[in-house]
């Protein structure tokens, strides 16, 4: 990503100034001259920054519009011409997309993301920007998405918009595809549909969070399986968080007494990643999304989350606490053909122009199978009793579950390996090759070449 002083029209391009093709008269919201409103100081002030968050799929974008004098002189050059006051909406669909009038294709990134702060209309906007091709390989119409938000609330939005992404990755394709082959009717109530689904997703989880951030910290060991005794008998549980640490908290808890599912529930929520613990919600508050973390349903939508599961990105951990049971989907690799190929299945039902059941017989199903413990959960809740039974000492241990273990170190300076293995299988068998090579390691990685001397590697 380049920053520069002139928007050059490319898409991998950003302007400190990229809005100067609407730059309107100082009637209009975005020119107007004034101190900075609250909490927008960072966007005023530092005119220079440009952020950027390149993942395989996507590239993100941060533009802040500063109130510098350049800007100014060019809010007084266009005088009285300039005297389109636009709404939010016109405004956020011309600035959007002005960057990409004469952008190159990005195979590479099918969706860029594009986040900018517009402090003077107190809006922050996220887009997603994609290219529709139509029958010629010359005719791609560039198309974004772009969801409009408070601008005291863009940090709510950049702690949220990895998820996000995630839901637009699926969206996307389902929505390109009915937009070159439906009829407008159908293309709007496709688009609409997808959005709402993300919406409520998004929506409940800030209406019925497991936990309040008020109260996250205070979550007493009685309300969880840690206040019990003998728990390196409870063979149920070292499966349970081995199948939520496996999932990436892709859990989904089965039970008919509800108590039993909330005391659950806050205990694997301690083994939830910090960043994924939003999505965390009360039991049965929602039905079944693949984009949900730690999630109770009813028995009665298991089938469905045996098709709908392959919609999400990571494989799944099913845990039935009546049966006592712990399941856990195929390896990622396994998944992730899974996956697309229910990508791939609910767009020929687009192309066909078929709306079948999502229980039909050619639609993608997740297989499942048995979890088996991992020895450092084992040993983990082995440790856990022998400690008293107060709030704060158990809180502290498992806090250190997600400490490296010395053994990670030890492990890595005594095991065996061999250099020259390791450099045929990088193609590094050249000697100035990887000399050259090891010198650039050693910038990005300092003391790996001591580590390789250490190890008798030379």
């Amino acid at each position: 990503m380049v920053s520069s002083g002139v928007d050059s029209g490319i898409a991998g391009t950003v302007s400190v100034h990229s809005d100067m093709s609407t730059a309107a008269s100082s009637q209009t919201k975005e020119t107007s001259v004034g101190p900075p409103p609250e909490g927008s100081s960072a966007a005023y002030f530092d005119r220079r920054r440009v952020g950027e968050d390149c993942g395989e799929d996507q590239q993100t974008v941060i533009a802040y519009e500063g109130d510098s004098d350049d800007y100014e002189a060019l809010c007084d050059l266009a005088g009285d011409s300039a005297t389109v006051n636009l709404s939010d909406e016109e405004y956020v669909a011309k600035f959007v997309l002005a960057e990409q009038i004469c952008s190159t294709p990005m195979p590479s990134n099918p969706v860029m993301h594009k986040l900018t702060l517009l402090p003077k209309r107190r809006l922050f906007v996220g887009s997603y920007l994609f290219q529709a091709k139509r029958n010629s390989c010359r005719d791609r119409a560039m198309c974004a998405i772009s969801l409009l938000g408070n601008f005291a609330d863009w940090e709510w939005y950049t702690d949220r918009q990895r998820i996000i992404e995630e839901m637009f990755v699926d969206i996307i394709p389902r929505v390109i595809i009915s937009y070159l082959m439906e009829c407008i009717e159908d293309f709007v109530c496709r688009a609409t549909g997808e959005i709402s689904r993300m919406l409520s997703v998004l929506g409940v989880c800030e209406v019925y969070p497991l936990l309040l951030k008020s109260t996250g910290h205070d979550i007493r060991i009685r309300q969880t399986f840690f206040g019990d005794g003998q728990l390196q008998e409870n063979a149920f549980l070292a499966k349970a968080i081995t199948a939520v640490l496996v999932s990436q908290a892709h859990c989904i808890i089965v039970g008919d007494e509800k108590a039993a599912v909330a005391k659950l529930l806050l205990t694997l929520w301690m083994f939830v990643a910090p960043e994924w613990r939003w999505l965390c919600i009360r039991p049965y508050q929602h039905p079944y999304s693949p984009y949900l973390r730690l999630q109770a349903i009813q028995r009665i939508e298991l089938a469905n989350v045996m098709y709908a599961g392959a919609e999400s990105h990571w494989p799944l951990a099913l845990i039935d606490i009546d049966r006592r049971l712990v399941c856990t989907t195929s390896s990622y690799s396994k998944h992730r053909f899974l996956k697309l190929h229910k990508q791939k299945h609910d767009i020929a039902l687009i192309l066909q122009g078929i709306r079948v059941s999502p229980r039909d017989s050619g639609t993608p199903k997740i297989e499942l199978r048995n979890c088996h413990a991992d020895p450092r959960v084992k040993d983990f809740l082995a440790k856990m009793d022998l400690l008293p039974f107060e709030t704060t000492t158990r809180m502290g241990f498992i806090k250190q579950f997600w400490l490296p273990d010395s053994s990670y170190k030890q492990n890595a300076m005594s095991s065996k390996w061999s250099l020259w293995s390791a450099r045929k299988a990088l193609d590094l068998t050249n000697n100035s090759t990887f000399l050259v090579t090891l010198a650039v390691a050693e910038r990005m990685l300092p003391d790996i070449t001591e580590f390789m001397c250490q190890s008798d590697a030379f």
